[in-house]
């Protein structure tokens, strides 16, 4: 967690990982298990150093890569979205910080992509993705803890995946939520942050589209 903290120093840190005889491949590896893969080397890239042990540092540029291979991938994906959808959604999470916070693509690990909406809109919003090709599973807003951020998602289907799980491919369209809300709940306690999200909300282009961000 030292490395990718941008007010990490490279010598006490590589300090450190010598000092503490780190095993560098289960290093590499739990970079990888908390979505900071990418992120490492992108540092040690900026200290001009890489791990001595080049297996570790190689499984730290594949996921790199890759990472920066999907980010290409959403961004497309995002941009024709929004292109299309009826009015301009908030862009949650990921989405909105791999493109205007992390200083290089590829950062930020994601899968699906999170947009926010007036419930109203959301009917139109399901005909703009059912015309790009993207079909709806719904979920009862019953299930689970009870809320109803998004009751449906939006995926492409994909013939012949080469993997069913969105981290390790780097190929294909990422799943699309539509939230109407940001509600959470935890251990019985509900809590609505959605009020006055969107009128707080603030004009962006992301993917060279107009969108908002909160």
């Amino acid at each position: 967690l030292a490395a990718p903290n941008p007010g990490g120093a490279m010598h006490s840190w590589l300090a450190q990982l010598a000092s503490a005889q780190i095993d560098q491949d289960d290093l590499a590896v739990t970079a990888l298990a908390l979505g900071l893969a990418p992120l490492l080397p992108y540092r040690l890239e900026g200290w001009g150093e890489q791990l001595p042990d080049a297996r570790a540092q190689a499984k730290l540029n594949f996921a790199r890569q890759a990472e920066t291979a999907r980010q290409t991938a959403r961004r497309a994906q995002l941009a024709e979205a929004l292109a299309r959808l009826p009015v301009p959604p908030v862009v949650l999470k990921g989405a909105y910080l791999a493109e205007c916070v992390y200083p290089a693509p590829g950062l930020r690990p994601m899968n699906d992509i999170d947009l926010l909406f007036r419930p109203e809109d959301l009917p139109a919003v399901a005909v703009a993705l059912s015309e790009l090709g993207y079909g709806a599973k719904d979920k009862s807003p019953e299930l689970g803890p009870g809320i109803t951020k998004h009751t449906s998602t939006f995926q492409r289907p994909e013939a012949g995946a080469a993997t069913p799980n969105p981290y390790l491919s780097a190929s294909g369209s990422r799943m699309i939520e539509p939230h109407r809300s940001l509600e959470e709940a935890w251990f019985g306690l509900k809590c609505d942050l959605t009020p006055g999200m969107l009128a707080r909300s603030r004009p962006i282009q992301i993917a060279g589209c107009p969108a908002l961000a909160l």
